[in-house]
């Protein structure tokens, strides 16, 4: 991975000719689901781009992301696939849309064209190409909670009949 400190013009600028592809996202969490959508999108152009997006504007759930954005760059960007990691300040990828000009938009397929946030449909209005990855099983919400109820069984069971028994309040 080259270095994250360029922005998406440099990254345009460095890459003269290149179709340039970016997926953006949490990326909270590596899973198999993550690592299959990365490498879709980078089979779908010569330059992979990967913007995550600042703990700030994670809109998971409490406690998430699990790891902070420098964490999630430093996964992200070690993985094979992936030629360029930026953060995204912004609470969606408009701006680095608008700036970079990818020729190819990927997002994972609880995503479509119609469900993109008006910012991005206005980025992509100059023939951006949409790819929407199907999912696997897993999410990364899913791992987390697979992670947090990983204990043994009689020990799953009484958490549950004391939340049954007891108030939050309580």
């Amino acid at each position: 991975m080259t270095s994250a400190t360029l922005t998406p013009t440099e990254i345009r600028l460095e890459n003269p000719g290149a179709k340039i592809v970016l997926a953006h996202g949490c990326f909270d969490v590596l899973h198999p689901g993550h690592v299959m959508l990365l490498e879709q999108a980078k089979a779908a152009g010569d330059i992979l781009v990967v913007s995550l997006t600042a703990d700030a504007h994670v809109n998971k759930g409490e406690g998430r992301p699990v790891m902070t954005l420098k964490e999630r760059m430093a996964m992200v960007g070690a993985l094979k696939p992936v030629d360029y990691v930026l953060p995204s300040y912004a609470p969606d990828s408009g701006a680095i849309l608008a700036e970079l000009q990818p020729e190819v938009y990927v997002k994972g397929d609880d995503y479509d064209e119609a469900t993109l946030l008006e910012v991005e449909r206005r980025a992509m209005g100059n023939g951006m190409e949409f790819l929407s990855v199907p999912r696997t099983l897993d999410s990364t919400t899913s791992v987390v909670d697979r992670i947090r109820n990983a204990q043994p069984q009689h020990v799953q069971d009484w958490l549950d009949g004391f939340r049954q028994r007891h108030t939050l309040s309580e």
